[in-house]
């Protein structure tokens, strides 16, 4: 038996989780509420030091954090992560989980709930990272090549951010508007090679992937003068 998931079903249980992410406010709702979620954590912790001793400690610290997360219950979850010796691999395995896992690549509170919960520890490679991989996936949300073909997971695990900024530009030429330094930003946040940045910091890829959608756009004049531009 895998005990540590059944205490991870009871945890999901006890608070009623139901894929509800609950209020977004960053709290844990009433001083009722956290004083029940202290409860619930010297009662887990009483389990698993009589009936599951092999259960460490810090790991039931670490799974009242994540379970906390998953209804995002922020105050509640810095409570418990301030006593974790493993803060940000709770907190980048919870956002991963919960980008990962998402339907609609259009629903703007993901990437807000999935910042904050990026907050609740300091910043560090790793951490980056991911906000990286969620900031970028944001901005590649509101194209319709990427909300009607591609879903987070997608973008995760895309080895060429170059070629998928390619296929949004082929899709909606117009989309050239948005400027190199847009996508090339979208490009390094999803970990491109840096390798094929020019002393410019330009992509040549990138920049005839942006000259072809100018030209289907009806623009012929040099793509240069978008080369600074933001979405």
């Amino acid at each position: 038996i895998d005990v540590v998931a059944v205490i991870e079903q009871l945890l999901l249980g006890d608070i009623g989780c139901s894929g509800d992410y609950g209020r977004f406010d960053g709290s844990s709702g009433s001083s009722g509420e956290f004083e029940q979620w202290l409860e619930l954590g010297r009662d887990l912790h009483e389990l698993c030091s009589t009936i599951f001793p092999f259960v460490h400690a810090t790991r039931v610290v670490d799974l009242l954090a994540a379970a906390a997360i998953s209804v995002h219950r922020l105050r509640v979850a810095h409570h418990y992560l301030s006593k974790s010796d493993n803060r940000v691999g709770v907190v980048v395995a919870a956002v991963k989980e919960r980008l990962n896992a998402a339907v609609d690549i259009r629903d703007g509170e993901l990437f807000d709930q999935c910042l904050a919960v990026l907050n609740l520890v300091d910043d560090c490679e790793i951490v980056q990272r991911e906000r990286n991989i969620v900031v970028a996936t944001r901005a590649l949300s509101r194209y319709r090549y990427v909300y009607t073909n591609v879903l987070p997971l997608n973008i995760r695990l895309c080895q060429d951010p170059v070629a998928l900024v390619g296929d949004v530009l082929a899709t909606e030429p117009h989309c050239y508007v948005d400027g190199h330094a847009h996508f090339a930003e979208i490009c390094r946040q999803l970990g491109a090679d840096a390798a094929n940045v020019d002393a410019n910091g330009h992509h040549p890829v990138l920049r005839n992937f942006m000259a072809t959608a100018a030209l289907a756009a009806g623009d012929n004049s040099s793509n240069d003068d978008n080369d600074d531009g933001g979405g």
